[in-house]
C-alpha cells in the first residue's frame, strides 16, 4: 500500500533513507540517481560520510505535484 492513499496523518519532518524512497515511489535506485542529476528532485541531507536522507513530506509533496503536472 502506497502512502498517498493511506488518509493518515504524518509527522512534518521524518528523515526517510534512499532505500525508503525508491520504496515510497516504486522507482529504482537508478531512476532516483537520474532525476537527482537532473536537478528536478528534492536536495536530500547527507548524514556521516556517505548517507543520504529526505524530508518524507518534502519528497511527497513533490511526487504529488509532478503527478498533477503531468496529468
Amino acid at each position: 500500500m502506497h502512502i498517498f492513499s493511506t488518509g493518515k496523518l504524518m509527522k512534518d519532518f521524518e528523515l526517510i533513507s534512499t532505500n525508503e524512497v525508491c520504496k515510497l515511489l516504486c522507482i529504482s535506485r537508478s531512476t532516483l540517481l537520474r532525476w537527482r542529476k537532473s536537478n528536478h528532485f528534492p536536495k536530500g541531507t547527507v548524514l556521516g560520510e556517505r548517507a543520504l536522507y529526505w524530508n518524507k513530506v518534502d519528497i511527497i509533496n513533490w511526487w504529488k505535484f509532478h503527478k498533477r503536472v503531468q496529468s
